[in-house]
C-alpha cells in the first residue's frame, strides 16, 4: 500500500547526452531524491515488518552507505556539466526503476 505522505513512484526517462532536450539538474535531483525515498521505504518496511529477516534487514542496511552516495550525486549536480548530469539521471532512472519493482 502506498503511504501518502511519500513521493508517487515514478521513473521518467532522461533524455541522452547532447539531444535537444537534455535532462536538466533539477530534473536529475528529482531522481536522485526519489531514490533516496525509495531506499527509505524498504528499510522501513522491513523494521516494520513483525518478523523482520535478518538477512533482509544485513542488506538493506547496507542501502544505508548508498545514501551516502546519493548525497555526493546530489552535490555533484550543483556543479555538473551537461554529460555528467545526464549520466547521473540515467543511472538514477535505472535504480527507481530496479527498487520500484522490488
Amino acid at each position: 500500500m502506498h503511504d501518502p505522505s511519500l513521493p508517487p513512484s515514478r521513473s521518467p526517462e532522461p533524455a541522452p547526452a547532447g539531444s535537444a532536450g537534455a535532462v536538466s539538474a533539477e530534473a536529475a535531483a528529482d531522481l536522485v531524491e526519489q531514490v533516496i525515498a525509495l531506499y527509505g521505504q524498504q528499510i522501513l518496511a522491513e523494521h516494520r515488518s513483525h518478523a523482520p529477516d535478518p538477512e533482509r534487514l544485513k542488506a538493506l542496511k547496507a542501502l544505508k552507505a548508498q545514501l551516502v552516495a546519493c548525497a555526493a550525486d546530489q552535490e555533484a549536480l550543483q556543479d555538473a556539466a551537461p554529460g555528467e548530469v545526464a549520466e547521473i539521471a540515467a543511472r538514477y532512472a535505472a535504480l527507481a526503476r530496479e527498487l520500484g519493482d522490488q
